[in-house]
C-alpha cells in the first residue's frame, strides 16, 4: 500500500506543500472566525432592555477616561516596540529571518503607535493633549 502512494507521488506533494497547506488552513479558519463574528455583531443583540442609567456627566467622565488610558499605553508602546525592535535585530542566536520578522513587526507597531499618537494630538475634546 505504501509503495502504491509513493508510486503516485502523493507524499512527496504533502511534503513539497505541507506548509502551505498548514498556511491555507489556518487563513481560511481565521476567516471563518472573523466572519462569525461579524455576523454575532450585526445581529444587534443587546444584554439589556433599557439602556444603563447613567448620567451625561459621568458618560463624559468615563469616555475620557478611556480615551487618556488608550493614549497613555499608546505613548508607552513607543519606547517598549522601539526596544523590542533593536533587541530583535540585535539578538544573535536567532536565525535571521527571525529577527528581520520580530524586527519588522515591532517597527510597523511603532510605526502605528506614533501614527495614532500624531492623528489625535489636535483632538478637540479630552485625551491625554489637552
Amino acid at each position: 500500500m505504501f509503495s502504491f502512494l509513493t508510486s503516485i507521488g502523493e507524499p512527496t506533494i504533502w511534503r513539497k506543500f505541507h506548509d502551505l497547506i498548514i498556511v491555507l488552513c489556518i487563513l481560511f479558519g481565521l476567516l471563518g472566525i472573523y466572519a462569525l463574528l461579524t455576523f454575532i455583531y450585526l445581529q444587534d443583540w443587546s444584554f439589556f432592555e433599557n439602556a444603563p442609567d447613567i448620567s451625561e456627566n459621568l458618560e463624559t467622565t468615563l469616555d475620557t477616561i478611556l480615551v487618556i488610558m488608550t493614549d497613555c499605553v499608546t505613548c508607552l508602546s513607543l519606547i517598549t516596540t522601539s526596544l523590542a525592535a533593536y533587541f530583535a535585530a540585535a539578538n544573535d542566536r536567532l536565525t535571521i529571518p527571525i529577527r528581520i520578522l520580530a524586527s519588522a513587526e515591532n517597527v510597523n507597531k511603532f510605526v502605528w503607535s506614533v501614527c495614532y499618537l500624531l492623528t489625535f494630538a489636535c483632538r478637540t475634546e479630552g485625551g491625554l493633549f489637552q
